[in-house]
């Protein structure tokens, strides 16, 4: 066996647990000073519907709590199946979901409920949008 290779790895497995440990720390205080910006637009909103995409679902209450719904299939009974879990911190979602896609997910909601256009995203959409 070679062991200068397996402490090579290791050092990269011991680093890459260091790293993944600081990202998901700074995207919860990013993430928790963000929900704290925005805490009584939330509330006053009475919450907001994420993500609402076949099977995913994930939704954020007037008190900042999420709300996670997964659904899979049963691989005894074939049957499918809903559930429905609450996440309390900021820390447990960014675990859970990518944080650049959180706030993409809050930016588009926020739009649909307010009514506004979604954002443009290609030559079409951004030349009706720039009213060209």
């Amino acid at each position: 066996m070679d062991t200068g290779r397996n402490e090579l790895l290791g050092e990269i497995a011991s680093d890459a647990a260091l790293e993944r440990g600081d990202f998901l720390s700074q995207s919860t205080e990013q993430l928790r000073r963000f929900l704290d910006r925005h805490k009584e637009r939330i509330a006053g909103s009475g919450g907001l519907t994420l993500i609402d995409e076949e099977p995913d679902y994930l939704s954020i209450a007037p008190d900042l709590s999420f709300r996670s719904r997964s659904r899979y299939q049963d691989e005894i009974s074939g049957e499918w199946v809903s559930e429905t879990e609450v996440i309390e911190s900021a820390s447990e979602l960014v675990e859970l979901y990518n944080p650049a896609d959180i706030f993409a997910a809050f930016a588009e909601a926020a739009r649909q409920a307010a009514g506004f256009a979604e954002e443009p995203t290609a030559g079409e959409d951004l030349m009706d949008a720039a009213g060209i």
